[in-house]
């Protein structure tokens, strides 16, 4: 599962991006507020010039700007998750911006909160992908009350489940800034259909 810009969807591995570290965090800190608020989106323009499908990145090295700030694992004791998470941005794609997703890991997105922080920690990984398991793929068993452990390093924080519910694709909302200490997970829901998303929000306990 993946968060786009104005809907949720799987995106391609990362690019190259910019290649100053300014450069690349105002490009971040722009793309989120587009996410959030798409009214600060600019409006397309239209070109002669054929436009490429590949993927852009945004970051050309997420793990060095999220250093010693970001969740690197993910459990869920009661449904056996347990999985690694690295940092994840955004990338242009076929005309729009797109929130990357590991293939093989769960992935916390740029500008969320540091876990254990007040704010809103979102970690996004793939219920299934082509057939195969994805990380998340126990994620509907979950229930209220369950324990949720997000690391960071050698530290660990652990969150209880209040809220399980499924949203539109589009529903950008739930990865909004919080005034708590929150998680939320997101993947694709009921399958890897991509045509809903469930989403599973805890607290810090």
């Amino acid at each position: 599962m993946v968060a786009v810009a104005g809907g949720f969807l799987f995106a391609g591995p990362a690019g190259i991006g910019p290649q100053s570290e300014a450069a690349r965090t105002a490009e971040q800190v722009a793309a989120v507020r587009m996410a959030i608020d798409p009214s600060t989106r600019p409006s397309a323009v239209a070109t002669s010039e054929a436009v490429s499908t590949e993927p852009v990145a945004f970051h050309k090295d997420p793990a060095a700007l999220f250093s010693n700030q970001h969740a690197t694992r993910v459990v869920v004791p009661a449904v056996g998750i347990d999985a690694e998470v690295r940092p994840v941005g955004l990338v242009y794609r076929g005309g729009r911006l797109e929130y990357d997703v590991p293939r093989l890991e769960a992935g916390q997105y740029t500008g969320t909160a540091r876990p254990g922080d007040p704010g809103n920690v979102v970690i996004g990984g793939h219920v299934a992908q082509r057939g195969v398991h994805g990380v998340f793929e126990a994620l509907p068993g979950v229930a209220a009350g369950d324990v949720v452990e997000v690391y960071r390093g050698d530290r660990v924080f652990r969150y209880f489940i209040t809220e399980i519910r499924v949203v539109a694709a589009d529903a950008t909302d739930v990865m909004g800034h919080t005034q708590e200490a929150t998680l939320t997970l997101i993947t694709c829901f009921p399958d890897d259909g991509y045509r809903e998303r469930l989403v599973v929000v805890g607290r810090l306990m």
